[in-house]
């Protein structure tokens, strides 16, 4: 969220958002309700109602992403026949963050009329961890117990 709010089309005039801001947005609530509610919310959806609810994080997607694909299209109602390896190779391949963020559009710094952000910043880097290089240890250390906390249970304790 830092990163993307940081690119938005009135940053210039507003001045950057600061990374110590972000933290503690992050921490107590920001933008609405506190993060962690929001995630908990959507688990404890679609835990009463599964069939209405996909839900996945993005480590268990890119730990596992065929099977995230094939699980995701039987939610949706088109699961795949047992001879259809080679299509969800093609769609995970075809969906993978090299392959999206290539696209001319995705690198352009033009603004979509509908929203404040270039297309630009809809891809970043695509890799689990990259906190590590802009935050501190105590902070890590800070957000993790937090996440412990909040998530005790959940199935949410990836890295911690």
């Amino acid at each position: 969220m830092w990163h993307f709010t940081n690119k938005w089309k009135d940053v210039d005039q507003d001045g950057p958002w600061h990374i110590e801001e972000a933290i503690e947005k992050f921490c107590s609530g920001f933008p609405g309700e506190p993060y962690y509610d929001h995630v908990m919310g959507f688990k404890n959806a679609s835990l009463e109602k599964p069939k209405n609810i996909f839900l996945i994080t993005y480590e268990e997607l890119i730990k596992d992403t065929k099977i995230h694909v094939k699980r995701l299209a039987e939610f949706l109602g088109f699961p795949f026949m047992n001879h259809e390896e080679e299509e969800v190779d093609e769609i995970v391949k075809n969906c993978s963050f090299d392959i999206l963020s290539s696209y001319e559009v995705n690198k352009s710094e033009d603004f979509p009329s509908w929203f404040q952000v270039p297309y630009n910043s809809f891809f970043r880097q695509g890799v689990v961890g990259d906190y590590k290089n802009y935050l501190d240890a105590k902070t890590i250390e800070c957000i993790d117990a937090l996440t412990r906390d909040k998530f005790q249970g959940a199935g949410f304790m990836y890295g911690i």
